[in-house]
């Protein structure tokens, strides 16, 4: 169960606990996965993002090892990405197709991207667990060795603030750069700006007031609804890639449809990048010191 930071006690050994945790519940959704492993996968993505994004918030007093555990924790998304990838299409495309008017092409654009998923050599479900569980021992080598030396140097409230109000910074000059435009990809890279605030903030979860639980919530929204917007730009290029003559009139409700998610993304977004950072900054110092 993850840690619920004390600010009574020295931030960076609360850190250090906080740290802990997540590698504890990341080490438990990978045992998980021998019993229920779709819902287990899916809880393990979830953490390897979270802990990547707590590392980068600490950077600058991060040692070697905490490199080692950045190694780790690529390679595990790595194997574990091709049991989502595989099936992300069918299901995207299939609630996709449910929202469309009549049209005489769904059906052979649906058999085709079914096909394209099939394609794909399965993943060794047998082999992939067997991969975790290497995975999970290094992850709790790397615990171990933390615990010996966390730090490289000391961290305390204003040092934490400041690197909270620089997520907040770089999430806010981000949305200001890709706001109102329709690149897929200036929008995942927003979205990783966002999701590294969103996960930042969880760390101080016991002293969120009204200012900043609805930061996080509607960050929550912001990010999944991108989320939901990349999935449906990479159907549209599966549909494009189609031979289906139809495929054009598809497409361009595709798009129309991702240009609906980033617009609400960037209404939504609007409200939760209301304030200037040092505005943010002296909110967290208030409620962390």
């Amino acid at each position: 169960m993850r840690y619920q930071t004390r600010f009574d006690k020295p931030l960076e050994q609360e850190l250090q606990r906080y740290l802990e945790s997540l590698i504890n519940d990341l080490a438990l959704e990978l045992i998980r996965t021998r019993f229920d492993f779709d819902s287990a996968v899916h809880n393990a993505r979830k953490l390897i993002k979270e802990l990547r994004a707590l590392l980068r918030l600490l950077k600058p007093v991060c040692l070697e090892v905490h490199d080692d555990l950045r190694q780790t924790l690529s390679s595990t998304a790595h194997i574990l990405a091709p049991h989502r990838d595989r099936f992300v299409m069918v299901n995207v495309w299939s609630e996709f197709a449910a929202s469309l008017p009549s049209h005489p092409d769904i059906d052979k654009i649906g058999v085709l991207i079914k096909e394209e998923a099939e394609r794909a050599p399965p993943p060794d479900q047998e082999k992939t667990q067997t991969r975790l569980q290497e995975a999970n021992c290094l992850l709790l080598q790397h615990k171990d060795l933390l615990q010996q030396r966390p730090w490289s140097g000391d961290i305390d409230a204003d040092w934490f603030c400041m690197r909270l109000a620089r997520l907040y910074r770089q999430g806010q000059a981000e949305f200001r750069r890709v706001r109102g435009g329709i690149d897929a990809e200036d929008r995942h890279e927003l979205r990783k700006r966002l999701k590294d605030l969103m996960y930042a903030l969880r760390v101080i979860k016991p002293v969120w007031n009204k200012s900043l639980r609805r930061l996080h919530n509607g960050l929550k929204k912001v990010t999944e609804g991108l989320g939901d917007a990349n999935d449906l730009n990479l159907l549209e290029h599966a549909v494009t890639d189609t031979d289906v003559s139809g495929r054009e009139q598809i497409r361009l409700e595709l798009s129309a449809a991702q240009q609906a998610l980033w617009e609400k993304v960037d209404q939504q977004a609007s409200r939760r990048f209301a304030d200037k950072d040092d505005k943010f900054r002296d909110l967290i110092r208030k409620q962390v010191s």
